[in-house]
């Protein structure tokens, strides 16, 4: 979702910019609920107040809830088929490979610092490890804390 929501509001309609969609999408991981919800509901409250807010909710909620029920009316009766099982197990690697060719074009517009960089892959290589024991709750504070803490970029 997030990459089409992206490509939709900061590519194609310039609702809004690439940095602020950014920003955007770091709050919206930081607050409850899903990510693509929570930035549907910026996106949407930005651009025409609470009923924009509203009519974004309904469209990013309304086509999953849709899909969900179809696929529970028509398809729980062959749920042990093997076709139905290989194309749930194909969509998986789609929507991850959806999700990492999202992430370059967001650093890009980020315009991340090395540090930032290293942070990052540190955070996620700990948060893999079976052997690091931390929260991810933990993870999320400290980078919450990072972000405000840390001296502005400088504009260049």
């Amino acid at each position: 979702m997030l990459p089409l929501i992206e490509r939709e509001v900061v590519s194609k309609r310039l609702w809004i910019e690439g940095r602020e969609f950014v920003d955007m999408l770091a709050l919206a991981q930081v607050v409850p609920g899903p990510v693509s919800l929570n930035a549907a509901v910026f996106v949407g409250r930005r651009m025409a107040g609470l009923r924009g807010a509203v009519v974004a909710v309904a469209g990013i909620v309304l086509p999953a809830f849709l899909v969900m029920l179809a696929i529970v009316l028509f398809l729980i009766g062959f749920r042990d088929h093997p076709a139905v099982a290989a194309v749930f197990g194909g969509l998986r690697p789609a929507v991850a490979a959806l999700i990492v060719a999202t992430v370059p074009r967001l650093a890009r517009k980020a315009k991340l610092r090395f540090a930032g960089i290293v942070m990052a892959l540190a955070v996620a290589f700990m948060l893999v490890q079976p052997w690091v024991r931390i929260s991810p709750a933990w993870v999320v504070a400290a980078a919450f804390l990072w972000a405000f803490l840390r001296p502005p970029a400088r504009e260049s």
